[in-house]
């Protein structure tokens, strides 16, 4: 069985047909299941973790209308999981750990967009001042954090700092082997994510080297496209299934609150 567990609707409404469309295109695509994983700065419930204009500016949305609309989809025999992208914040650890015990989910991605105040998906400003070094290894520092909070399940586009197509010049192997054995002694899952094709590096995430330093330490992955429109959903995914066989993996896992198990890789 084939899952996508990273797709946002945000774009549309809460509403159930709006839902459908993701998932007959994953359908479609013989994706056997699918999860929902809004980003928790959307929600007024979750507003204080990110508390910065940019997120006040998008926290506009209920927790509890999301809730309903993952339920509505399951009694329509939609095989949808209720899952929820937590942005990793040092200073909000305690915080983050209250927000999520307090929902039914079936699993927490946790994924490093931000690097203490700098957004580094945007291009320019920061980058010219840090360099690209340094920036690798501060997003896989605070992405080793990520991982050893205790708070998730699955570690979001774990080399997303390379979005922009930014190569360090120096040799990070060290750096990268001591994420993955990080990941590993965690128990944690990494994304399979095919949403880098779509980005200006053109690269799944992870590089190829990176995932087989993760099947090396012991990591489990899942599948992911982090879709935002219907016709994203499943794209592309035998590219990374390719990639994670290369890697060596044989199973993907799927996840029932916050519990996981593993099916086979096909």
């Amino acid at each position: 069985m084939r899952v996508d567990y990273h797709i946002h609707v945000e774009r549309g409404p809460y509403e159930i047909d709006w839902l459908r469309r993701f998932w007959e295109t994953a359908a479609g695509r013989g994706i056997g299941e699918i999860g929902v994983s809004e980003h928790c700065y959307r929600f007024k419930q979750a507003g204080h973790l990110l508390d910065t204009e940019w997120g006040r500016q998008r926290c506009t949305e209920n927790i509890e209308d999301y809730l309903r609309l993952i339920e509505r989809a399951r009694s329509q025999g939609m095989p949808v999981k209720l899952g929820v992208e937590v942005d990793y914040l040092e200073a909000r650890e305690e915080e983050t750990a209250r927000f999520l015990e307090k929902y039914p989910w079936d699993y927490v991605i946790g994924s490093v967009h931000w690097i203490g105040q700098w957004g580094f998906e945007y291009p320019g400003g920061e980058w010219e001042i840090r360099g690209v070094v340094r920036a690798y290894h501060d997003y896989f520092e605070v992405f080793k954090k990520a991982a050893q909070s205790g708070l998730f399940d699955i570690l979001g586009h774990a080399d997303l700092i390379k979005i922009h197509g930014y190569r360090p010049t120096g040799e990070i192997t060290g750096l990268l082997g001591e994420v993955a054995e990080v990941v590993g002694r965690q128990g944690l899952c990494v994304e399979v994510s095919t949403g880098g094709l779509r980005k200006t590096v053109g690269e799944i995430y992870p590089s190829q080297s990176l995932l087989e330093l993760f099947a090396k330490a012991g990591a489990g992955i899942t599948l992911s496209s982090d879709a935002h429109d219907p016709g994203d959903v499943g794209r592309d995914f035998d590219r990374s299934v390719a990639a994670a066989k290369a890697a060596g993996y044989r199973e993907i896992q799927t996840y029932t609150g916050r519990r996981r198990a593993g099916v086979p890789l096909t």
